[in-house]
């Protein structure tokens, strides 16, 4: 039989401290590993929902022959045409129904 001597109240005491701080750095380790996939859960999310709601306008160059129809019936997506180039003339400040070869328009995405 082997014998093992006993330990002191003071490595006891020590021995338990040793445990407590293991114990706390793997509670800490998890929150923030909790945190850090929260974060990016929501990044995720938020970028998701970006990306199916309004987006990014687009920036189309007019060529000769292209109307607002024309354009419209290109990028409106789901939108009704009228209303689509109607936005169309907002976003831009256009007045009346004239284009011209050349002019830069911003189109919104179509939903």
């Amino acid at each position: 039989m082997h014998y093992q001597p006993m330990k002191t109240k003071t490595q006891i005491l020590n021995q338990r401290e040793s445990r407590i701080r293991a114990r706390k750095r793997l509670y800490i380790l998890g929150f923030i590993l909790v945190f850090i996939l929260v974060s990016i859960s929501i990044a995720l999310l938020s970028s998701r929902s970006r990306a199916s709601g309004r987006g990014e306008d687009l920036a189309i160059t007019v060529y000769p022959g292209d109307t607002l129809w024309t354009i419209a019936a290109q990028y409106r997506g789901r939108t009704e045409i009228r209303r689509f180039i109607e936005e169309i003339r907002r976003l831009n400040n256009i007045t009346d129904a004239h284009i011209h070869p050349g002019q830069v328009l911003t189109i919104p995405q179509g939903r």
